[in-house]
């Protein structure tokens, strides 16, 4: 018997693995999910969070992967929006720490959704690239892990995990950052 499942998420194209853990209840983790993704969600500006990264202790998920891997859709998608995380068949269109929150019906933040520039090629410079995976990790290690929560590694299914993706799974795990790989488009 397997003790992990393959289950597919939001989008019939995005599937994830994961290891099923008997002493958890499962249907308690699906009514808080539902509740989060009920909530309304909206784009945080760099202004507004005094350009740092937020301090008010709300739970972090970050999304990371090669440039056009689909980070930013599925963001969308799990935002229940189309429109707030601008997306682009060119690789590259990241290329900032993007915040997006989900808010409660008072108006207060939640949750964050955190879009990380992606990784390997990109309409970018070489030095703009190397600049976007310093700024990944610097962000991935400055974050307390009661905060930033998971990252999500995305790996395109059609092109299989890069090298890029390997040495990125590699500095998650040294660091003990907690990760999890999503494939998409498949």
């Amino acid at each position: 018997k397997n003790d992990w499942t393959v289950t597919p998420t939001i989008t019939d194209s995005v599937y994830t693995i994961s290891l099923l853990n008997p002493n958890i209840n499962y249907e308690e983790h699906t009514a808080n999910a539902s509740k989060l993704f009920r909530q309304n969600s909206r784009h945080v500006s760099p202004k507004e969070l005094n350009y740092e990264l937020p301090s008010n202790n709300l739970p972090e998920f970050a999304f990371v992967g090669r440039s056009n891997v689909g980070k930013s859709s599925l963001i969308n998608q799990l935002l229940g929006n189309n429109k707030i995380v601008r997306t682009s068949k060119t690789p590259g269109c990241t290329k900032n720490v993007n915040f997006y929150a989900f808010v409660t019906q008072k108006g207060a933040k939640s949750t964050y959704l955190v879009d990380l520039p992606g990784y390997g090629y990109a309409k970018s410079s070489k030095d703009d690239r190397e600049d976007w995976v310093v700024m990944i990790k610097k962000y991935l290690v400055a974050r307390d892990l009661s905060v930033l929560r998971r990252a999500y590694i995305l790996v395109d299914a059609r092109r299989g995990a890069s090298e890029s993706d390997g040495e990125m799974m590699e500095f998650m795990t040294k660091a003990a950052i907690p990760h999890q790989v999503i494939i998409t488009k498949a």
